[in-house]
């Protein structure tokens, strides 16, 4: 059906357009495919279908026209078309250092660290001489390896930028950070953090973000809670992220009512994401607060969340263990109306319980 309206408009465009020049024509037509381009509706498949007659109709012929369909399929994680169109530029523009900094983006989004690194290079290298690399290459470029797991070769490529007398701003040292944190090497990443600090550079919401996570892979409960604090002491909105990482980290480490305070405390700040739910849960139940744990759930369906057993699994567990098994029934047949149905495990750990 939606394929069918998408004919019918397109019927309709170029009816409306038949009044005017050719020339103005084609203009139009262009336009409008790339503005569906970037309409966050359109599928990954719709979006090779666009380019690909964008390409076949032979009418694209400015370099700004080709970078921001680049642009817009790298936005659509289209990465292989984005590099089908850029192949296609070769004969026709010679890219300039948006072009690049554009084709980076686009395949590093989608973890495709290898051609960007090769765009890299040719935008750096000696046949590119007129180009002027700058900050923001080099920060896609360290994004690419992040989203590609490639850690390792985050502070070399730092490094190069400064041999380049390119100094790297905070974006690029907040890419590597993440990068490391994705990496799983969660002291490098809070030992980067301290450089960022150490150089008089603020570090960003991500750049915490990605820290915090790291003090709970290290069990280093006070140092994240340290940086929540750090991040209002220097005028950063400590985000839903990074109070949750907080919440996980204090879980981990056993420390129940902190987890519960930031919990608690988020409600006044920001509007709390579903992990935050499901890590509230979970520690109502290690901790025996069936009660808190019901006021959390009631609280999530109430606000529209949907019903999984993630979220059923620890509030049950915890009424179970503090032998409220009449509860857990009653759960049970409100759930079973909401079209929740319970694993094979769960029901047998809830039968069993009912036993005793």
């Amino acid at each position: 059906m939606r394929s069918c309206w998408r004919v019918l408009l397109v019927a309709h465009v170029f009816a409306s357009d038949a009044a005017l020049h050719p020339a103005a024509q084609v203009q139009r037509w262009k336009q409008r495919l790339r503005g569906w381009l970037w309409n966050p509706e359109i599928t990954p498949r719709e979006a090779n279908d666009i380019y690909s007659a964008l390409l076949r109709s032979g009418h694209m012929e400015t370099l700004a026209e080709y970078s921001d369909v680049v642009a817009a399929l790298g936005a659509r994680s289209c990465w292989e078309g984005a590099l089908d169109v850029w192949n296609s530029m070769g004969s026709t523009c010679k890219p300039d250092m948006i072009a690049f900094k554009t084709a980076v983006r686009a395949v590093g989004n989608a973890g495709q660290w290898e051609i960007a690194m090769s765009f890299l290079e040719s935008a750096t290298s000696a046949t590119s001489a007129r180009l002027d690399p700058d900050q923001e290459l080099f920060f896609h470029a360290t994004c690419a390896l992040g989203e590609g797991r490639q850690w390792m070769r985050a502070l070399p490529l730092l490094q190069e930028a400064q041999q380049r007398r390119i100094t790297p701003d905070v974006s690029c040292y907040t890419a590597a950070i993440r990068a490391f944190s994705q990496g799983t090497q969660p002291s490098q990443t809070l030992w980067l953090l301290n450089d960022v600090i150490s150089i008089q550079l603020q570090p960003t919401e991500r750049a915490y973000e990605a820290a915090i996570r790291s003090c709970g892979e290290l069990g280093e409960w006070k140092r994240a809670l340290a940086y929540l604090d750090y991040m209002f002491q220097e005028g950063l909105n400590a985000n839903a992220f990074c109070t949750v990482e907080a919440m996980q980290t204090c879980a981990v480490c056993g420390l129940w009512s902190e987890a519960l305070r930031l919990f608690h405390e988020m409600f006044e700040q920001v509007t709390r994401p579903v992990r935050s739910f499901s890590i509230s849960l979970e520690v109502c139940e290690q901790s025996g607060l069936w009660e808190e744990a019901i006021q959390i759930f009631e609280e999530f369906v109430n606000k529209g969340g949907i019903v999984e057993e993630d979220f059923v699994e620890p509030l049950l567990r915890a009424c179970i263990n503090a032998g409220q098994v009449g509860k857990v029934q009653t759960y049970l047949h409100e759930l079973d109306q909401l079209g929740f149905v319970p694993s094979y495990s769960l029901s047998k750990f809830v039968a069993k319980a009912s036993k005793k």
